[in-house]
């Protein structure tokens, strides 16, 4: 995957419908909510949706009522999320968020609506939009962990820390997957996807800071969640996650590595018997050693913009010492840095690896490149 790990789950929290009003509606209004509850009633959500959407619109064009406008926004919203009609969703949702910022409605709605938004908007492929009403949603949530609901706030932070990552800045990115890791464990979440993201999401700003126990912990967490939560259909992402956890490991001195054994063994998710991609054997006579290391540049776009990431890269050495099969593994965020950084490992050399005094493919060399600005 050339984005996250795993894929991001997006979870929409439910809001109520509308109830009838003891104001009376213009007939415009009228005739469209009630088309939208006989549908509702009658579980034909393709009509419901359509009656919805002309509720919510005839009520702005009517100017009623702005709550009530709300309300509509919130029918039609829900419907158009559970639809895929995402540009839609998002529409109403921010404007059923705006009109309750401007009433000052109690804090619960107001975080609840700008968390769908932001919903919405990711799903439509505004990351930016969405990252920003997500914040809105946490400004609006309780710092009070007493309070507040955990589970939507771990639900928003967790989003806030994975479009951050996709926007590119990475500086940003712990804070918030930690958040939703100390929410979700609050709340007694149960090990899921997300769970295991928000980890590795954690692990990879620890990396991309030099914290390398840190990222080592993080990683192992996340692989000992997914593994739980499907080892069969997710063994890809699991050796992912062990690849990066090798990667934090290598940069260890002995005495870190000590220390994060015991830490790591006693850890809810005690790390499985190392496996190494390839195993220098009797026989052997020496791994490859790298000769020529050229950095990748930096995308002059990227730098422009501020955006700074992360790549993980998987490739073999030919007799000669020559990379191929070079492969981008995840590149943060997606579409930015992996094509640089196979330009960059395909000008690469090496001292072959050796056996019997004769020079020999090394296969499954992997690296890891931290693009951040100064």
């Amino acid at each position: 995957m050339r984005y996250f790990l795993m894929a991001i789950c997006i979870v929409v929290m439910g809001a109520s419908s509308a109830h009838a009003q003891d104001e009376p509606l213009p007939d415009s209004v009228a005739r469209a909510y009630l088309a939208y509850e006989t549908a509702l009633a009658a579980q034909d959500d393709d009509t419901a949706f359509d009656a919805a959407a002309a509720a919510w619109r005839a009520a702005r064009t009517a100017r009623i009522d702005p709550e009530l406008i709300g309300i509509l926004a919130e029918n039609y919203g829900q419907l158009a999320q559970r639809r895929g009609a995402y540009g839609e969703a998002y529409e109403a949702w921010r404007n059923a968020a705006e009109i309750s910022d401007r009433a000052g409605n109690p804090a619960p709605e107001r975080a609840l609506r700008w968390y769908n938004a932001g919903v919405a908007a990711y799903a439509n492929g505004e990351v930016d939009d969405a990252n920003r009403c997500l914040a809105r949603s946490v400004r609006a949530q309780p710092a009070d962990e007493a309070v507040r609901d955990e589970d939507l706030y771990g639900n928003t932070r967790y989003l806030i820390a994975a479009t951050t990552a996709q926007l590119g800045r990475l500086s940003g990115v712990g804070e918030h997957a930690r958040a939703a890791i100390a929410a979700f464990q609050a709340s007694g979440r149960p090990d899921d996807s997300m769970y295991a993201n928000a980890h590795y999401l954690s692990g990879i700003a620890y990396y991309s800071s030099g914290d390398d126990a840190e990222s080592a912990m993080e990683f192992n967490m996340a692989r000992g969640i997914l593994a739980t939560v499907d080892a069969v259909g997710r063994q890809n992402d699991i050796r992912v996650l062990e690849l990066w956890l090798s990667l934090a490991r290598d940069r260890l001195s002995e005495p870190q590595l000590e220390q994060i054994d015991v830490q790591l063994a006693a850890s809810r998710f005690p790390p499985l018997p190392e496996t190494e991609l390839f195993e220098i054997t009797e026989e052997h006579n020496h791994d490859a050693v790298a000769i020529v290391r050229i950095e990748p540049r930096y995308p002059r776009e990227a730098a422009r913009q501020g955006i700074q990431g992360v790549s993980l890269v998987q490739f073999d050495l030919s007799a000669e010492g020559v990379p191929e099969n070079i492969v981008v593994i995840t590149s943060i965020p997606g579409g930015v840095f992996g094509e640089v950084s196979a330009q960059a490992v395909a000008q690469w050399r090496y001292q072959p690896m050796m056996r019997d005094g004769q020079p020999v493919p090394r296969l499954g060399v992997e690296t890891a490149f931290v693009f951040q600005l100064r």
